[in-house]
């Protein structure tokens, strides 16, 4: 961890270890990038876990106010979010997401909710991909954010309808409650609104 903090401390303009965590926010989310970057173009598991860990070693170290930044919630996000799908880091990535989700919420609630799209698609698609196994760590953030986060509500249920199964009940349900009986026009107004929420984003 201390060599990948080094070269990126070298990439950014020679810095020191301790110089590069008392960088502004937003080169803090450059920093971010340049991480995830990294990440994109690992091949082998054991560094994109040495990468991982200096993302979540920054994120620690800055301190939870660090995501009132839009840019860093943003990057510290999508970062988590494409580690999530490296099935054999994908536990522990769960775990940093819901941190980063609960600290978000209080935060910087108002960003994250740009965000809830995003994330909700990605744990769809990795609880679907996890479904056989019984620790399916995407579920249970997905569950928490649906189930239990009541500060995000508002977003929740303007997104689509989750997939009709069995593993998703329990999200469905509460889906359903958070929607209620809309009609037609009320359906579509809540459509509309979502595809201009992504334009926007």
């Amino acid at each position: 961890t201390r060599s990948v903090l080094n070269h990126l401390a070298r990439l950014h303009d020679g810095k020191s270890i301790p110089q590069l965590l008392s960088l502004s926010r937003s080169r803090i989310a450059r920093l971010l990038l340049h991480i995830n970057e990294r990440l994109a173009k690992a091949h082998r598991k054991e560094e994109r876990m040495r990468y991982l860990h200096v993302f979540d070693f920054i994120l620690t170290e800055m301190g939870e106010d660090c995501l009132k930044s839009a840019s860093v919630l943003r990057d510290s996000i999508y970062t988590t979010l494409r580690v999530m799908g490296y099935s054999e880091l994908r536990a522990e990535t769960c775990n940093k997401l819901q941190e980063i989700i609960t600290v978000a919420t209080k935060k910087n609630n108002t960003e994250l909710k740009r965000h809830v799209r995003a994330i909700v698609a990605h744990l769809v698609h990795f609880s679907l991909e996890d479904a056989e196994k019984e620790d399916n760590k995407a579920l249970d953030v997905l569950e928490e954010l649906v189930l239990r986060n009541t500060e995000i509500v508002d977003a929740i249920s303007k997104l689509d309808p989750f997939p009709e199964l069995p593993l998703f009940a329990r999200i469905n349900k509460k889906f359903e409650q958070l929607r209620g009986k809309q009609s037609l026009l009320e359906e579509v107004k809540s459509f509309l609104d979502s595809k201009t929420t992504n334009i926007s984003g």
